[in-house]
């Protein structure tokens, strides 16, 4: 598998700027309504040769070509459309026309989903049947991250009919809605954020990428690199959110450099919409956290540091702790335990003033001799053999006395049968639950979920090497934090999910 962020499928990328005037669009619970806008944008296409400038010299080598378009965030620059160059460079070489589009300073999240509708119009006069409009992607910088989620409710309320199946956040925020990709505004998600973001940092709970995540419904996956900042992303901005007052001078020296922040974006960003938008499963490895792209990983001398969430529709939900009584799993099955203290149940930002995220979930504490929880399947649903694996979010909590600062936790997880038959293994071997990362102002840190993934097959065999554990009759799931001595998880959507070519 070729690495996503060197790849290349054309030999050239053409590109071209236009500017077809001022207009206006609707803007409603927003200032000024409607809203002016500059009808400017940066296009790169697949070509054949080099020095391609018209639209009509895309590359006659496939019939149509999937497309995806940019919204940046605020600035004062008037150029900050142009910020993304590398990554529109990189798309086209891949196989995609890619277009960065301006929105004027100021703009709202409404206005920039609406800047969006009205570039893609003239994108489709300029390349016609040189589109597929049937595999369109949107990535949205900040404000912009947040407006490709908008955009996605636009498009289905107002029947506008564009065939949108990929969206990315970059850094966005959370700050007009809620909104979310979810029922009919369902699209494959994909967010990056930067554990040392100095423009969107987290200051006030639920107002990040990690809430958009946790309210998207589709196939989605989260990226979490622990020393990206916000404004790198863009070449026009620089470093200009250093100075907003969320990073100290430590977090500043932190900061990987502008190459591993485009490395980052051309990495995941070109696997995304490769995966999505050509049906190249094999980029799904990327998003469930088994690789990371060779170029990431080695960017600053292995500097990058990334933690993955991911999640797949169609699976059995054993427990998401939304029935606000920890005794009962959300199938019904009961729940025990053995743990210092009884296990807490509910929002996971009002279990932990450090979580960012949208979600519920429960905070499970354990000591040498109290290590133990377990939550069982009814009758109705112990038959698992149809699914590939055993996943659940989960994160160390940050700043407890029970998680020594700065250390990896551990834990097995075991299945048991209807026969007693059980078999264990242990996190560490497909996961690393290490210890949230810090930055300089402590209410800023995060308590960030990851996912970790255990097939189904490593539970094969019991603990004695003698017989297969059924899992068409698996009456449990048991966490044993016995491996270490003491410890505070936080936990949600323990979930059997499906072979990846259902989700």
């Amino acid at each position: 598998m070729p690495d996503p962020t060197t790849m290349s499928h054309f030999p050239f990328a053409g590109n071209f700027e236009y500017d077809a005037g001022p207009t206006t669009v609707p803007a409603p619970g927003e200032f000024p309504d409607p809203a002016p806008l500059e009808l400017k944008a940066v296009v790169y296409f697949p070509a054949d040769t080099a020095g391609a400038t018209d639209p009509s010299q895309i590359s006659d080598r496939w019939d149509d070509y999937p497309m995806v378009v940019v919204v940046h965030g605020n600035s004062g620059s008037l150029l900050s459309y142009e910020g993304y160059n590398y990554l529109l460079e990189h798309l086209a070489r891949n196989g995609m026309i890619a277009a960065s589009i301006h929105v004027y300073p100021g703009a709202a999240g409404v206005s920039r989903a609406r800047a969006l509708f009205k570039h893609i119009e003239i994108l489709k006069t300029k390349f016609g049947g040189s589109i597929d409009l049937d595999r369109l992607g949107i990535m949205g910088h900040s404000r912009g991250g947040e407006a490709v989620v908008i955009a996605s409710k636009l498009n289905v309320d107002e029947g506008l009919g564009y065939g949108f199946r990929a969206i990315v956040s970059l850094a966005p925020t959370d700050q007009y809605g809620p909104y979310s990709l979810s029922g009919p505004y369902a699209v494959p998600y994909l967010v990056v954020y930067g554990g040392l973001d100095g423009d969107v940092s987290g200051s006030w709970p639920k107002s990040t990428g990690f809430s958009l995540f946790d309210r998207a419904d589709p196939v989605k996956s989260m990226i979490f690199a622990e020393r990206a900042c916000h404004d790198r992303f863009n070449t026009q901005w620089d470093s200009n959110d250093f100075y907003f007052g969320q990073l100290t001078a430590a977090d500043q020296a932190q900061v990987v450099s502008e190459d591993a922040h485009q490395k980052i974006v051309n990495g995941y960003m070109n696997a995304f919409f490769r995966w999505r938008l050509f049906d190249d499963d094999g980029m799904r490895k990327y998003f469930t956290g088994e690789s990371i792209p060779d170029a990431v990983e080695d960017a600053d001398g292995g500097a990058v540091t990334v933690d993955v969430q991911y999640r797949e529709p169609h699976g059995l939900l054993v427990d998401g702790f939304a029935n606000g009584d920890w005794h009962t799993n959300d199938l019904g099955g009961a729940v025990t335990s053995s743990l210092v203290s009884s296990p807490a149940e509910g929002d996971l930002n009002a279990l932990d003033s450090f979580s960012p995220h949208d979600h519920t979930g429960g905070e499970l504490v354990w000591s040498a001799g109290q290590h133990t929880y377990t939550t069982a399947l009814p009758p109705i649903d112990d038959d698992v053999h149809r699914y590939r694996m055993l996943s659940f979010r989960m994160t160390q909590r940050y700043n407890s006395s029970s998680n020594p600062a700065g250390a990896d936790q551990d834990f097995r997880v075991t299945l048991t049968d209807e026969d007693g038959r059980s078999h264990h293994v242990d996190v560490a071997h497909y996961a690393r639950l290490d210890y949230p990362f810090t930055r300089g102002i402590p209410s800023l840190i995060k308590s960030s979920l990851k996912t970790v993934r255990i097939p189904l097959r490593a539970f094969k065999h019991d603990n004695h090497g003698q017989h297969d554990v059924d899992l068409k009759e698996i009456v449990s799931v048991a966490f044993d934090f016995g491996v270490k001595p003491t410890g505070d998880v936080e936990v949600t959507d323990i979930e059997f999910v499906p072979d990846a070519k259902e989700a």
